[in-house]
């Protein structure tokens, strides 16, 4: 988590909290800095630390080791690409899987972005490529701006051959016009005499299941064409909204 409190400070503040160990670290003469906390019962080691980044390796009861990255990124677009080299020469201590939460302070589509300035496709392409290089995938964006992250491990097989990935609707699936068709037809199917919250559940697994039956055999769309498109929109944003505007944008 981001915190401005030193290492006797969070103790005094959040020191009843059932995570009794703890590593803090301050940025050199300003008020952020990063704080991991963890309960007795799980089996981390330091390996490395910045004013940016904290990197653990976790065992497990079973032997099984991964390593988990707390990264807080550069907010100022011009130190941007230190966060990139940071988190670059950070995977080269792992020697496994790599789990790294936290906030790079940038986004990796133009929908994440809330604000009314429009992001620079080069800023965005600059996070593509660095999570690639370091052989990353963005497992999706959730406002957690300033508040803690709690990461909660479960036991799982690992055998690679029996497991079964979660579902995880591709937010591209929306640009093709039978997608609705599909969700439409899979909520419709008959559930047995299931009732309540157990006939939610159940309709929203055969959805589920429908649409990666579906979209597995959808090709994701071209990545010159959605880069035209962004790049069309960022257009748009910086121009006045007007019904011309607007017209000119829709038949280009």
């Amino acid at each position: 988590m981001e915190t401005r409190l030193d290492k006797e400070g969070f103790e005094k503040l959040y020191g009843e909290l059932p995570f009794p160990n703890k590593i803090i670290v301050k940025h050199p003469n300003l008020g952020g800095g990063l704080a991991l906390i963890w309960k007795n019962e799980v089996q981390l080691q330091l390996v490395n630390y910045t004013a940016n980044h904290i990197l653990v390796k976790v065992r497990e009861d079973d032997g099984f080791e991964w390593w988990l990255t707390g990264f807080y990124g550069w907010p100022e677009a011009c130190q941007r690409y230190k966060s990139w080299e940071l988190l670059a020469h950070s995977r080269t201590f792992v020697e496994g899987p790599l789990l790294c939460i936290g906030d790079f302070n940038a986004i990796s589509q133009t929908t994440e972005k809330l604000s009314k300035q429009s992001s620079r496709m080069n800023q965005i392409d600059a996070f593509h490529e660095a999570l690639e290089n370091c052989q990353l995938e963005d497992l999706g964006y959730r406002d957690i701006h300033h508040l803690p992250i709690v990461l909660q491990t479960k036991h799982y097989g690992r055998n690679v051959t029996k497991a079964r990935f979660g579902f995880k609707f591709e937010e591209n699936w929306l640009l093709r016009e039978d997608c609705e068709m599909v969700i439409k037809e899979a909520w419709s199917v008959d559930v047995g005499g299931m009732n309540g919250m157990a006939r939610l559940k159940q309709k929203i697994e055969v959805c589920g299941e429908d649409l990666r039956a579906w979209g597995s055999s959808r090709s994701r769309p071209n990545d010159e064409e959605i880069k035209q498109l962004q790049k069309q929109l960022e257009i748009l944003n910086a121009v006045e909204n007007t019904e011309v505007s607007r017209s000119e944008f829709l038949t280009e």
